[in-house]
């Protein structure tokens, strides 16, 4: 790690951490080394592999422009991957939780359900009074007919 790097690499942590919320921030930034500069391009030292190819994926595009305005040229940013540094940073992405201690959430009171006006459920049917169609059957009609079988409706 060359000194210079050092210093560019702390003046481009300020914007960054500035860009990204903070959790971001020291789950993938905060761990990264600066590497060196070698004429265009800018060598960064991740703590492992998955964390590398996150940056890439993710970051890449951000981490070069904030180093171009540091360092007032576009540079290629290239990750390295650290062994040492291998239990700074976790493994596995952020929306699948790593969570030690914690205790399960409790769960909510089941909610109360609204009768429905107008239908009846089988589940408690007893307990409700049956409805009667009093209308004589020519009335009512038959599966959607308006007119009694055998007549036909005037046109």
């Amino acid at each position: 790690m060359t000194k210079t790097f050092e210093k560019t690499w702390t003046q481009a942590s300020e914007p960054l951490r500035t860009m990204v919320n903070p959790d971001l921030f020291n789950l993938w930034f905060d761990p990264i080394q600066p590497g060196t500069i070698d004429g265009e391009t800018a060598i960064l030292i991740v703590p492992n592999e998955f964390c590398a190819v996150w940056l890439k994926d993710n970051y890449l595009d951000l981490l070069q422009d904030v180093l171009a305005h540091i360092t007032g040229k576009k540079l290629s940013v290239q990750f390295e991957v650290n062994e040492s540094a291998k239990n700074s940073i976790p493994t596995q992405p952020p929306d699948t939780p790593a969570v030690t201690g914690a205790k399960p959430a409790k769960r909510a009171a089941p909610a109360k359900k609204k009768k429905k006006s107008g239908r009846r459920s089988r589940k408690g049917a007893a307990d409700e009074p049956t409805l009667i169609d009093k209308r004589p059957p020519a009335a009512r009609g038959r599966g959607g007919r308006t007119t009694p079988p055998g007549t036909t409706r005037a046109r």
